[in-house]
Formats: C-alpha cells, sequence, structure tokens
C-alpha cells in the first residue's frame, strides 16, 4: 500500500525515525515515528512529511519537509493519516 503520514508536531525540533533511541519525545511523535518505522518494515510504501533537518530514506520510509504535503494531491494514496493537523486533508 503507499501510505501518507503528516505531522504537524514541532516542540521537540525536527523529527527522524531514530528519535525516540537518541532522545526523548512526546508520545504523540512516538507513535508517528513507530506506525511509518512498523508500516514500512511491513512492505508498505510510507512517505513521512514532517520537521525534517534533512530529506531522504530513513528506516525504509521517504521522510520529506512537511512544507511538501502541498503535493499530496498528486499522488493516488491508498490511505494518508495527518498526526497534530486535521487540516491537512480538507478540501478547500
Amino acid at each position: 500500500m503507499k501510505l501518507g503520514v503528516f505531522s504537524g508536531y514541532g516542540l521537540w525540533g525536527a523529527l527522524a525515525a531514530d528519535q525516540p533511541e537518541k532522545m526523548h519525545v512526546g508520545g504523540g511523535e512516538s507513535t508517528l515515528i513507530g506506525v511509518a518505522n512498523r508500516l514500512a518494515d511491513a512492505g508498505h510504501d510510507v512517505t513521512v512529511f514532517a520537521n525534517v533537518e534533512t530529506e531522504g530514506e530513513q528506516h525504509g520510509a521517504t521522510w520529506l519537509k512537511r512544507e511538501r504535503v502541498k503535493d499530496i494531491e498528486r499522488t493516488a494514496w491508498d490511505a494518508f493519516v495527518s498526526f497534530e493537523d486535521f487540516r491537512v486533508n480538507a478540501k478547500k
């Protein structure tokens, strides 16, 4: 499945797939990272839009700067999940 995950989180700074192993982050951030990692481990095509320092592949998922979420309608997602910001899925 082609899955998109959006993070509105930013309190802890830039996120990364291995963040919970390197430093404490909040429960929402840990859940988002865990969901993305496990879905990628299961063989799904996962793209995470988040507050990241560097774009690229992490733990089998593609991590992109969250500002690029404006392009989500160009992709045929099987599912798209938004953490912390429901407006990303709202139609204008």
